[in-house]
């Protein structure tokens, strides 16, 4: 029962009167139950899908959660009393969100990464046998004592050395993950002309999400106005409320969760690369780039950086220096603005009926929203209200 007592002193000395069903206990137990067969579903369906780290997350959520509602309905005991009063995971889900963002981003996640999940490992070990030295009639009594007296007796002080810091670990995970997907992100726009913006941006909001969850667990847990062993329980409340978010984005939004995203590691010449460009060199650029966009080669809706210098004769990067340093945008944007160019025309040609979608697609986009998106900040508009200026004109965009 680690997170009793992992956040703030105070509440060693709450009321923790015997467990009473009351009305508060009952919508807790309910969010909670539901949660857990929720968790335990969506964890299958990833398993499946391949994604482990973030399986494991989910699974072990869900069952963790369900042996506290199963203690607190006193069903299953004293199995439920291991998970439900005993013993926590809650170091293990900051290094599992961690592993899972690593393998989402490249594909794979090595050995040494796995140390993240050691110090977990090790602190349920070290917990689970000091309550396995206490014996059974030990863990009924302390538990009883708990309840009845309302005092919160640790089993070891090396427990409650690491208590404080529990909730903390966790945080300072997810903050990493965000982190390591924002790297990644640029890293990306600097290299691929693909649009995964609606992935990295729903990523981005699931991440942000664990941030502000784990602080709302500790706000739940320090200040409701609730008995100690419900607040205990609806500190749960926020992970279940992720989950369901999670839930939503791999129904409605597929390819998040499904399609992993590889890229290629960063190139080492770019980064020992920086003098600035002689005037000779950036002329040649400028004429191959002339001849880059004449022959449509930005039209490819997945061309990289590297292929880019393949066809104009130049080293990426080169034209990676070139592109950030003498027109301050990445590949990305720059790949972008030819293509926006493109369909700027098409969209004013007076004997184009395509819709506006299949001009989008023909130059390069493969995705509706992202195009709609770049168009309206690179032109200022929307696609529709750019082709209304065209005489005559009849919109489709379809």
């Amino acid at each position: 029962m680690i997170r009793l007592g992992s956040v703030s002193n105070h509440l060693v000395n709450r009321n923790l009167s015997k467990m009473t069903l009351d009305q508060i206990s009952i919508i807790i137990l309910t969010i909670l139950s539901i949660g857990a067969l929720q968790s335990v579903g969506l964890s299958l369906n990833l398993f499946i899908r391949k994604h482990h780290f973030l399986a494991c997350w989910i699974g072990l959520f869900g069952i963790e959660i369900a042996s506290k509602v199963a203690m607190q309905v006193d069903l299953l005991r004293p199995m439920s009393q291991w998970l439900g009063f005993w013993l926590s995971l809650d170091l293990f889900y900051g290094p599992l969100l961690y592993l899972w963002v690593q393998g989402l981003l490249n594909g794979k996640v090595n050995r040494r990464q796995l140390l993240h999940l050691a110090p977990a490992v090790l602190v349920l070990l070290q917990t689970l046998s000091m309550v396995v030295m206490l014996g059974q009639n030990g863990r009924a009594d302390h538990i009883a004592t708990v309840y009845e007296t309302g005092l919160w007796t640790s089993i070891h002080s090396w427990l409650d050395y690491i208590q404080p810091y529990i909730l903390y670990h966790p945080f300072f995970y997810s903050a990493l993950s965000l982190a390591t997907l924002l790297r990644y992100r640029k890293r990306f726009n600097n290299h691929c002309s693909e649009s995964l913006a609606v992935r990295f941006d729903w990523l981005v909001s699931m991440l942000v999400l664990q941030l502000i969850m784990w602080p709302t667990v500790a706000y739940i847990f320090n200040s409701l106005p609730i008995s100690a062993p419900n607040a205990w329980l609806a500190s749960y409340i926020p992970a279940v409320v992720w989950i369901n978010c999670l839930a939503v984005i791999s129904l409605y939004h597929h390819s998040v969760i499904i399609n992993r995203v590889v890229i290629p590691a960063p190139n080492v010449e770019a980064e020992k690369d920086k003098n600035a460009l002689e005037k000779q060199q950036i002329r040649q650029i400028e004429n191959a780039l002339l001849k880059f966009k004449d022959q449509g080669i930005f039209k490819h809706p997945r061309l990289t950086l590297d292929e880019m210098a393949t066809a104009t004769n130049i080293a990426s990067h080169t034209l990676s220096q070139y592109l950030n340093n003498e027109l301050g945008v990445n590949f990305f944007d720059y790949i972008n603005s030819l293509r926006i160019e493109a369909v700027k025309e098409a969209l004013m040609c007076d004997n184009n009926q395509a819709t506006i979608l299949q001009i989008a697609m023909e130059n390069g986009f493969n995705s509706k929203s992202t195009f709609n998106t770049v168009f309206k900040k690179q032109v200022g508009c929307t696609p529709s209200e750019y082709r209304r200026k065209r005489p005559n004109s009849v919109i489709n965009v379809a």
